[in-house]
């Protein structure tokens, strides 16, 4: 019931996204192109995440899981995103590094 809400909410985001970028200029369909793909990212996040999982968001403890297993994920993620981001750097540097 929860994933058709919130499948009707970012229906309604499109929709209203869609008669902004018909009225407005060229900074509000900047502005909202990327809220919009935040939106998205966010929403096939939470299915990704959950589609495996028995996640039973009608009682409050079933919420609370969610959001401790969807933070979590979350926080792994960018940790694995920094961590490649560092050893990256590392790699380049020491293929520019000049030797004497």
């Amino acid at each position: 019931m929860v994933i058709w809400w919130i499948i009707g909410i970012f229906a309604v985001f499109v929709i209203l996204g869609a008669i902004v970028m018909k009225m407005g200029d060229g900074a509000k369909r900047v502005k909202l192109f990327f809220l919009l793909s935040i939106l998205l990212l966010l929403l096939l996040s939470f299915f990704w995440v959950f589609s495996g999982k028995k996640v039973d968001l009608n009682d409050p403890k079933g919420i609370m899981n969610a959001v401790g297993l969807y933070s979590g994920w979350a926080g792994h993620t960018i940790v694995n995103l920094w961590d490649v981001g560092k050893t990256t750097g590392k790699a380049v540097f020491n293929a520019v590094k000049p030797s004497s």
